[in-house]
């Protein structure tokens, strides 16, 4: 990851002006997400058991 981030650092101008720079920048985007969700721990929160009143 850090060469792969000093890579597009490197060239952002020209990322930047590429056709493909928005497809660039949503698959960066999904990669980052991805990578967030499984490092960060879940919010601790009620769990529905399906037991509720009716």
């Amino acid at each position: 990851m850090p060469a792969l981030a000093a890579f597009l650092r490197r060239h952002l101008g020209w990322l930047a002006v590429h056709p493909a720079a928005e497809d660039a920048a949503t698959d960066i985007d999904a990669v980052l997400y991805e990578a967030l969700r499984i490092t960060s721990p879940e919010p601790c929160g009620a769990v529905p058991s399906g037991l509720g009143a009716h």
